[in-house]
């Protein structure tokens, strides 16, 4: 077996694609390198397989649960799901359920409402939103430590922080090159500008 086979199980972030244009078609795809399961809503279905994306799990409405099942004829195997609440908070109890521990989750904003949810949800270990160029992780303890590279601009709410230069609110960015370190009440998001 070559070391290019594809295992599709919780070793990689799952990732759910709530959202997709233009600006975010080839960091979707970086997300993909490793062959992790790929969930589409019904947005984003129709575009992910149109690139010839494996889709490996769909929630959908229950109006729209029928031409979900043509679109995937060709993607054997796959589950589909009807929506029962709203798309984020269904993937997140259907990963739970599958025994998932970790999500990247691609949206089109960050709501106050998505924040809430993310801090709040017990169902996963390790969740890591992107939008706008933004990639966002949870900082579970009251201390978070990254090596990053001078001039990446960082947002977040904290009590103290290391090799970080406050530009302006919640905004700062790295003074050099090195592990930065920021002390703030956990559980808070840390968002990196990828662009």
């Amino acid at each position: 077996m070559s070391s290019h086979h594809i295992v599709r199980d919780d070793q990689e972030p799952a990732v759910l694609v709530l959202h997709i244009d233009e600006s975010n078609i080839e960091f979707i795809q970086s997300l993909l390198e490793w062959s992790p399961i790929v969930i589409a809503v019904e947005e984003t279905l129709e575009k992910l397989l149109s690139m010839d994306i494996k889709v490996d799990w769909v929630i959908v409405s229950e109006s729209y649960f029928e031409k979900a099942k043509v679109l995937m004829q060709n993607q054997i195997p796959y589950k589909l799901k009807t929506l029962i609440n709203e798309e984020l908070n269904d993937a997140f109890e259907w990963l739970h359920e599958a025994g998932h521990k970790a999500v990247n989750v691609i949206l089109k904003e960050f709501t106050h409402s998505q924040e809430v949810f993310f801090l709040e949800q017990e169902f996963l270990k390790n969740v890591v939103t992107f939008f706008e160029s933004k990639r966002g992780v949870i900082a579970k303890q009251e201390k978070y430590e990254k090596w990053l590279r001078q001039g990446v601009k960082l947002s977040f709410v904290a009590n103290s922080t290391k090799n970080l230069h406050h530009v302006n609110a919640n905004t700062w960015e790295v003074k050099e090159d090195g592990m930065v370190t920021i002390i703030a009440k956990p559980p808070y998001f840390v968002f990196e500008n990828l662009g």
